[in-house]
């Protein structure tokens, strides 16, 4: 038999041995990944059922609202609830219900699955700008809407539309909709004090007299069936949970017991005669899956325990799947049936946030797992072969001496290969800087990226020490890294930066000490990669995040200062208009930053160029700028584009022809011109200008000659990316002393003939 088909059969063996996923009847797949989106759907529904999609738009202070054709990401419509932020939201009766706030007015709104809503303000609920905002949907009693708004409890009647207080002594840090309703309470408060509560028993719009204390911590919950109410309390950092059973006539304690696992791996399953309670045990170095009842004496009965796979790592929550439990661990997911066998393990690598709520949606078979801002899909299916896979787990032992045998025959065929493949190896398009430098340092093996970078030509010695090939001062970084990797005979990892021509690029390098079977030492296996794009592609994802954060904190701003009645004072109307505009600026910048990360999706449409430029102007106030003129004299000129770009564009040109006049008598001027088929648009200023150094640097990403003065770079890379989605061309020149002059061509026709161009009238 050839050598590569004992390795193909060595890999399918030793896969088919140590994997054991396929030792159970039932398999899961992942179906549709949702980032950033929150599911919401019923609890246990069918192929028909309505899922709601919820997406936040963070820049523009949007909520995005669709509706799913069943768990695919196909929509059916989708509708935006502008400048209004949702506070909560629950599904009832396939409607969602959701507490939404829009300039500090709260209303509840409430929409079906035609996306048709009705808003129902609530003009008594109302906070300061400095309050945290707590507000919950308990659910629905009769026609009453249940909310929990800042520590109160209201009932608002939708066919009357009336919103009524329920009178409490104090204020509630929890409520729980019973159900069924026993003893003619419908609501249970919480008012919480250390780690005991009261709690207070609700019935339609009145307190209940009866109040009980029972041990309380961070997360709670309340179940009831007929007879009895189950207070659960557990500590968030703790891995037990508090169980204690209340008998409704008497509103007293039955009993109280311990459970070793947190709330969020714990499910109740409440019925009439025996309630049963799962949750997931650690220990030592294993996590066991228990269940439990609650026998007539109200005492812990367990009735089965099972260990679950040990490569299982880091438990996050324990929910049922009609008569399935799911445990979603770090890397996986493992199913048991209502018994507690296991009857499915599946790992993948899916991080749902830790500090979000998990629910799951069931649909026979498939079902959805859903947070605040990451929702997937799973496929359930039957797993054919899984009773051939568990007799093979059975007797692995056997297989594994036989597999130890067979791969000590196929390495001692493969190392007669070894040096063939590993030339063969080198040569790999796409494969990066790859060098082999034997035990006396000289350079035996390079691939064509390393002779490229460093000049090695075919007329150069060949396997000289390696030094002698990197005398070029940007590679004296990887010298000193090859030979740290000589005397110290083991294997380093470093980032350098080489710089390329005019180009500086950061890479990974890597040393990996190449040694014979004996153990002896063969030399230096030394790898580069350029990832000068990943770290880009990571700056980015940093300042997106940054501008979320600060998108907040200026809508802040902008509404205490439009806020401010100072018409009878005309310096501060003066100061007001000031903040007004930096803050309108600041929003600019904000946005700016988030589209470089967006699509490049270009919405054509016919513009004037000169209505575009004084559009520009109009965002600039000339008292922020004294010193500085600004002339348009840019004639009329019809083209296609996506206008908001080319403002964005436009406006980054001059506020960097503003900074490079240093506000002293500058004068910056926009012209533009027809030229054959494109639009060519200058805008010239007479600052400091620029060094030919510092001129072939100026389109490397996040390249800025302002860091001290808080420049970031970001903006010549905004005029990069608007000219390259128009298909049109950048050209800066500039010189010490005299100015800068940038200029854009775009072509008035989009090259792209298939585009569908929209006319519109300025």
């Amino acid at each position: 038999m050839r050598t590569h088909y004992l390795v193909i059969l060595l890999i399918l063996s030793t896969n088919w041995t140590y994997s054991n996923d396929g030792i159970y009847p039932f398999k899961l797949e992942i179906g549709e990944f949702y980032q950033s989106s929150e599911l919401i759907s019923n609890a246990e529904g069918d192929s028909t059922s309505v899922i709601f999609q919820i997406k936040s738009d963070f820049a523009e202070a949007n909520e995005m609202i669709s509706v799913l054709k069943g768990d695919t990401k196909t929509e059916s419509q989708k509708i935006t609830l502008q400048n209004r932020r949702i506070l909560n939201k629950m599904l009832i009766d396939e409607h969602l219900y959701m507490l939404t706030m829009s300039d500090f007015q709260f209303s509840l709104v409430i929409m079906n699955s035609n996306l048709e809503f009705n808003v129902y303000p609530f003009f008594d609920l109302r906070v300061g700008l400095s309050t945290q905002i707590d507000s919950k949907i308990l659910g629905k009693i009769e026609d009453d809407v249940v909310i929990m708004f800042s520590g109160r409890l209201y009932r608002f009647n939708v066919g009357l539309n009336s919103l009524t207080k329920i009178e409490s002594e104090s204020d509630f840090t929890q409520s729980f909709i019973l159900s069924p309703n026993v003893q003619n309470i419908e609501i249970v408060g919480l008012v919480k004090e250390r780690n005991s509560a009261d709690a207070v028993y609700i019935q339609g719009k009145e307190m209940l007299l009866s109040r009980n204390k029972f041990v309380s911590f961070d997360e709670n919950m309340v179940i009831n069936n007929n007879q009895n109410l189950y207070f659960i309390s557990s500590e968030k950092s703790s891995n037990q949970t508090f169980v204690q059973s209340i008998d409704f006539e008497s509103f007293s304690a039955l009993a109280a017991f311990w459970v070793n696992a947190p709330l969020r791996l714990l499910h109740f399953d409440v019925n009439d005669i025996n309630p049963r309670m799962s949750y997931v045990v650690s220990q030592t170095d294993k996590y066991e899956f228990v269940i439990s009842t609650i026998n007539a004496s109200n005492n812990l009965s367990e009735i089965s325990r099972i260990e679950l796979p040990s490569k299982m790592l880091f438990p996050r929550a324990l929910m049922k799947s009609f008569d399935s439990y799911v445990v979603l661990f770090a890397n996986g997911i493992v199913m048991l049936d209502s018994d507690g066998q296991i009857i499915s393990v599946s790992t993948f690598n899916i991080k749902f946030p830790e500090n979000e709520k998990l629910r799951l949606y069931d649909y026979g078979e498939h079902f959805i797992i859903s947070s605040n801002s990451i929702s997937v899909s799973f496929n359930f299916e039957e797993n054919d072969l899984w009773l051939i896979n568990r007799i093979i787990e059975g007797v692995k032992e056997y297989l594994v001496a036989c597999l130890f045998i067979f791969t000590l025959i196929v390495f001692v065929q493969l190392y007669r290969h070894q040096r063939r493949l590993f030339r063969e190896m080198i040569d790999l398009p796409g494969i990066g800087f790859m060098t082999f430098i034997d035990k006396n340092g000289r350079l035996i093996l390079y691939n064509a990226l390393a002779s490229n970078i460093l000049g090695i030509t075919k007329v150069m010695p060949k396997k000289k020490y390696f030094e002698f090939y990197f005398k070029n001062e940007s590679y004296k970084e990887i010298a000193s890294l090859l030979k740290s990797s000589f005397e110290s005979r083991s294997n380093l990892t470093e980032r350098i930066n080489i710089d390329i021509g005019t180009d500086s690029r950061e890479w990974v390098c890597k040393t990996i000490v190449l040694r014979n079977i004996a153990g002896r030492f063969r030399g230096v296996f030394f790898t580069g990669v350029d990832i000068t794009e990943q770290l880009q592609r990571k700056r980015i994802s940093n300042w997106a995040q940054i501008a979320h954060d600060m998108q907040t904190n200026l809508s802040t701003i902008k509404l205490n200062a439009e806020q401010i009645e100072c018409d009878n004072f005309p310096d501060i109307v003066k100061k007001k208009t000031r903040i007004l505009h930096q803050v309108k600026l600041l929003i600019h910048r904000v946005r700016d930053i988030v589209t470089v990360g967006r699509s490049d999706k270009v919405d054509y449409s016919k513009h004037d160029i000169n209505v575009i430029c004084n559009e520009v102007l109009s965002e600039f106030d000339d008292t922020m700028f004294p010193n500085v003129t600004i002339e348009n004299h840019s004639p009329s000129i019809m083209f296609y584009c996506d206008k908001a770009k080319i403002i964005r564009a436009i406006r980054n040109a001059i506020e960097n022809s503003i900074k490079a006049t240093d506000n002293r008598n500058g004068l910056i001027q926009i012209n533009a011109m027809r030229k054959n088929a494109n639009v060519e648009i200058t805008i010239k200023d007479n600052g400091k200008g620029m060094t030919p150094e510092t001129l072939a640097k100026m389109m490397i990403p996040y390249f800025t000659t302002g860091r001290k003065t808080g420049g970031s770079g970001i903006g010549t890379m905004i005029m990069q990316h608007v000219v390259e989605l128009h298909g049109g061309k950048l050209e800066i020149n500039s010189e010490i002393g005299v100015g800068t002059e940038c200029r854009f061509i775009f072509p008035i026709i989009p090259p792209k003939t298939s585009i569908k161009l929209h006319e519109r009238a300025e």
